[in-house]
């Protein structure tokens, strides 16, 4: 199961599923400056589909759900911060 979501401070991460031909379907790469995790596995408290690993050295912070949940008590902000990021992660790019 996530426990942690990860920024990555320098680096570059990517997450991705392996299908049962054993295919791997990279979703998502998480450079410096970005968040990363598998947020239905960490939300859900289920098992994880994703895995994550680095592409290159890399530097990462991770925070565990539990302080999450704290942050957002203490920094009503950072709560909206994270809801703006996951609504944006489900639009497609702009076109400007």
């Amino acid at each position: 199961m996530q426990q942690h979501i990860a920024f990555i401070n320098s680096g570059c991460l990517r997450s991705y599923s392996i299908d049962k031909n054993g295919t791997e379907h990279i979703l998502q790469f998480a450079p410096a400056g970005w968040w990363i995790a598998d947020m239905q596995s960490l939300l859900n408290n289920a098992p994880s589909n994703l895995s994550i690993d680095a592409i290159e050295d890399s530097e990462v912070f991770l925070i565990k759900q539990s302080e999450i949940e704290d942050m957002y008590q203490a920094l009503p902000q950072l709560e909206r911060y994270f809801r703006i990021l996951a609504e944006r992660s489900w639009l497609p790019p702009s076109k400007d």
